[in-house]
C-alpha cells in the first residue's frame, strides 16, 4: 500500500509538469483528479490489506488417516507394558469376556500412589486459577512469608514422619542391615526381606537422614536470593521420603506373620505408617501451593499493571495442563501394569502365575475375538502417540465408495513395532461397531481414527497464530488498529483450524493472511 502511494505521488509530479503547458482549465482539473485519487487510495480502510476472520465457536476434531484390510478374527497375544511382579490373575483358560475386563494386575501400588498425588497437586493448580480468577492482585509480601511458614512447617513434618514414626523399624547405626520391630517376647520381627531389599531401604533412609540434617538450619535462615532454592530442596527430600515411606509400606502389607501374637504389633506400625505418609503428602502439596502463589506474585511484578491479569492468568492455566498431564501419565502407567481385554472374546492361553516376574511386552494371556470381522491396520511411529485404545474411527470400504461409513472402534494397539519397507509401525486392529451383512473379508478400509475432538470451543485458522520471543501470538484488530496478543492454544483440527483456550473473545477479527 505504501509503495502504490509513492508512485501515485510520482505520477501527480509528472501530471503537474505536464500540466504547465496546457490551458489553465485544463490543468486545474489534471490536478484535481490526481489529488483525489491519492487521497482515496491512501484513506482506504485498512482492513483491505489482509484477510481476516471473527473468533468463532466451532468442533475441533484431530485425526489419523490409515489404510487397512477387512479379515476374518485371529488370535490375539496380550502382554505388559510395563513389567513387574504379577500380583493377581482374575481370569481362567476358556473364559468368556467382555471388552474392558481386567485379565492380569501386577503390583502397582507405587504407581496408584503417584496417582492420588497428581490428582492433588491438579485440585491445588485448579484452586489456584479459581483465585487468579477472582483477583489479580497478590501481597508479593505475605506470599514470600507463606512460603517460609510452608517450608518449615514441612521439615518439621518430613521429620517427624522418618525420625519419630519410624523409629521402631530402624534400629542399630546407619550401615546396620538389621530392620524390622519388635515382639512382646523381645524377638524381632523382620518382615521377611532379603538382604537387598534391606539394604536398598537402609539406603533410602541414610540418604532422607542426611537430608533432614542439612536442610535444618537453611529452612530459619530463608532470604529471597535462597527461598526457591531452598524449596527444590527439600520438595526432593520430601520425594524421597515418600519413595522410602512405600518401600517400608509395602514390606509391611506383603508380610503376614504365622504367629498371631505378632499381628497386632504389625497393625500398629501400619497405622503409624499411614500416619507417616500422611504426614508427608500433605506437606508436599501445601510446599507447592505456596510456592505457585510466591512464583505468581513475582511473575505479576514483571510485568506492567495492564496485564497483570492476563499473564498471571496464562502461567496458572499453564500449570493447571502441566498438572492435568501428569495425572494423565500417572493413569497411563497404571494402565501399562494391567492387562485388559481389548474386546469381547474367549480366553485361549495363560502363560504366567502369581508372583512371577514378568518382562515388558512378553505374551502372558492369549484371546480370540468373538467378533465376526476385524479391521488390521499399521500405523506410522509419528502418529502412533496419538492413537489410544477406545477410540472411535470412520470407515469407508473401497467397495461401496465414500459415501457409505461405517463406525468402527480401535481394541488393540501392538506394544512392538512391524517394519513395513524399512518404515517403523505398529498393528492395530479395529472392530465395526455394528454388524452389516455387506461387510467381506478381503475388502479395503479407508480410516480416520478420531485421536481428540473438542466441541463448541472458539477456534481460528491454524496460519493466523504465530510465535515470537517464546510467546504464541495473533494479531488483531482493534478498531482500524492492529495489535498483537497473546494466546493459549488447545487441539489442531483436521480441517485446518486450531482451538484457543485463552486470550481472545468471540467477535474479534484476527489477521489470517496480509498482503503487504
Amino acid at each position: 500500500m505504501n509503495k502504490l502511494i509513492e508512485q501515485l505521488k510520482v505520477l501527480l509530479q509528472k501530471i503537474v509538469s505536464l500540466a504547465k503547458t496546457r490551458p489553465v482549465w485544463f490543468s486545474l482539473g489534471v490536478i484535481a483528479v490526481a489529488i483525489l485519487t491519492v487521497f482515496t487510495l491512501g484513506n482506504r480502510n485498512t482492513l483491505a490489506d489482509y484477510d481476516v476472520e471473527s473468533v468463532g465457536r466451532r468442533d475441533v476434531v484431530n485425526l489419523v488417516d490409515v489404510t487397512g484390510k477387512v479379515n476374518s478374527p485371529d488370535k490375539v497375544d496380550l502382554g505388559l507394558e510395563r513389567g513387574g511382579k504379577i500380583a493377581k490373575i482374575e481370569v481362567s483358560v476358556g473364559d468368556e469376556v467382555n471388552a474392558g475386563k481386567t485379565l492380569v494386575i501386577t503390583n502397582n501400588s507405587d504407581l496408584w500412589a503417584g496417582l492420588e498425588e497428581a490428582q492433588a497437586n491438579l485440585a491445588v493448580e485448579k484452586l489456584n486459577l479459581e483465585e487468579i480468577r477472582e483477583t489479580s492482585v497478590l501481597d508479593e509480601s505475605s506470599a514470600f512469608t507463606d512460603l517460609v511458614n510452608t517450608l518449615q512447617d514441612a521439615h518439621t513434618s518430613v521429620e517427624d514422619a522418618i525420625e519419630n514414626k519410624l523409629s521402631e523399624i530402624f534400629r542399630g547405626s546407619a550401615s546396620s542391615k538389621q530392620i524390622g520391630i519388635t515382639s512382646d517376647f523381645g524377638t524381632i520381627i523382620s518382615l521377611g526381606l532379603s538382604l537387598d531389599e534391606k539394604l536398598d531401604i537402609r539406603y533410602k533412609k541414610t540418604k532422607v537422614d542426611k537430608a533432614i540434617v542439612a536442610q535444618g538450619d537453611l529452612v530459619n535462615s530463608i532470604t529471597k536470593d535462597n527461598i526457591l532454592d531452598t524449596t527444590d530442596a527439600l520438595e526432593e527430600t520430601l520425594l524421597d521420603a515418600q519413595d522410602l515411606l512405600d518401600d517400608v509400606t509395602d514390606a509391611f502389607n506383603d508380610y503376614h506373620p504365622n504367629d498371631l501374637s505378632y499381628q497386632e504389633k504389625v497393625d500398629a506400625q501400619r497405622i503409624n505408617l499411614f500416619s507417616a505418609r500422611n504426614l508427608v503428602s500433605d506437606a508436599l502439596i501445601d510446599l507447592r501451593s505456596a510456592r505457585q502463589d510466591y512464583l505468581g506474585e513475582v511473575a505479576s511484578l514483571v510485568s506492567d499493571s495492564s496485564s497483570d491479569y492476563l499473564r498471571s492468568a496464562l502461567l496458572q492455566q499453564e500449570r493447571v495442563n502441566a498438572a492435568q498431564a501428569r495425572v494423565n501419565a500417572a493413569l497411563a502407567e497404571i494402565g501399562k501394569s494391567i492387562v485388559k481385554a481389548p474386546f469381547s472374546g474367549t480366553v485361549t492361553k495363560i502363560d504366567t502365575e502369581v508372583g512371577e516376574i514378568v518382562s515388558s511386552n512378553s505374551p502372558i494371556v492369549s484371546m480370540i475375538s468373538d467378533a465376526e470381522f476385524e479391521i488390521e491396520a499399521y500405523v506410522a511411529e509419528a502418529d502412533i502417540s496419538r492413537v489410544t485404545v477406545g477410540k472411535t474411527a470412520n470407515v469407508t470400504l473401497d467397495a461401496y465408495g465414500t459415501n457409505e461409513n461405517f463406525v468402527a472402534e480401535l481394541v488393540f494397539v501392538d506394544p512392538a513395532e512391524t517394519v513395513i519397507e524399512g518404515v517403523s509401525t505398529y498393528r492395530a486392529l479395529l472392530h465395526f461397531k455394528k454388524v452389516d451383512e455387506r461387510i467381506r473379508s478381503g475388502m479395503t478400509a479407508n480410516i480416520e481414527i478420531v485421536t481428540g475432538e473438542s466441541k463448541n470451543v472458539l477456534a481460528i485458522p491454524q496460519r493466523a497464530v504465530f510465535d515470537k520471543d517464546g510467546k504464541t501470538l495473533v494479531r488483531v484488530f482493534e478498531g482500524k488498529k492492529m495489535v498483537e496478543k497473546e494466546v493459549s492454544t488447545g487441539l489442531k483440527g483436521f480441517d485446518g483450524y486450531i482451538e484457543i483456550t485463552s486470550g481472545l473473545e468471540e467477535g474479534e477479527q484476527v489477521v489470517v493472511f496480509s498482503r503487504d
